[in-house]
């Protein structure tokens, strides 16, 4: 089985082709504000190293957030063309989900990314051969999510290295072949978790 993996939530941006585990292709960049103008272009080479054509992606594992606002509007948007009309099955994705699968860190894990203006997306899970969620994910104030993490929490806060964030849309599509929880493309939608900077500057 093949799947696509999808993350554009951050300033990586990171898409991998798998097939029943192994990877066939994968980018990582970051493409600045150029995203919308190549990601076309970026998927059609991506498959063809592989491979691979449209048709032979039986599913898709696509970041929604929380994370760049106008990362994750380019990704999605791409998607739904991308696969309209298709019968691919998606699983839409947690970015702090993603990163703390990619971290391949063990027991308690709580993952803070940068949320700007002294915020944090803030999420803890737990690894312990079997990988659960233990909360949601949160925008809150950096203080408050370290108050809730435990001693002994292996922390992650991210800093958009590129070492941990170019595995993303790998583990994505990892995610995407062995879960039950899959959709149709309609149905996903980015997870913004923060206004856009147009709607900022309008306050």
């Amino acid at each position: 089985m093949i799947a696509l993996g999808i993350d554009t939530s951050m300033s990586v941006a990171s898409f991998a082709v798998v097939s029943d585990g192994q990877i066939l292709a994968q980018f990582n960049e970051d493409v600045g504000r150029n995203l919308a103008d190549k990601i076309s272009d970026i998927i059609k080479n991506l498959l063809e190293a592989a491979r691979v054509k449209i048709c032979e992606i039986e599913r898709c594992g696509i970041v929604v957030g929380p994370g760049s606002f106008t990362g994750l509007r380019v990704g999605v948007a791409f998607a739904k063309g991308f696969f309209a009309g298709g019968d691919t099955k998606i699983a839409s994705i947690s970015s702090l989900e993603c990163i703390a699968r990619s971290s391949g860190e063990t027991g308690n894990i709580t993952v803070l990314s940068d949320a700007r203006q002294g915020e944090v997306f803030f999420a803890k899970f737990k690894n312990d051969g079997k990988f659960v969620r233990l909360s949601d994910d949160e925008r809150i104030l950096r203080e408050e999510a370290l108050l809730k993490c435990k001693v002994g929490d292996k922390i992650i806060e991210l800093s958009d290295e590129l070492s941990l964030l170019q595995t993303c849309a790998e583990t994505a599509a990892k995610i995407a072949l062995c879960s039950s929880d899959l959709t149709t493309i309609d149905e996903v939608f980015p997870n913004y978790m923060q206004v856009s900077y147009a709607e900022r500057c309008k306050k």
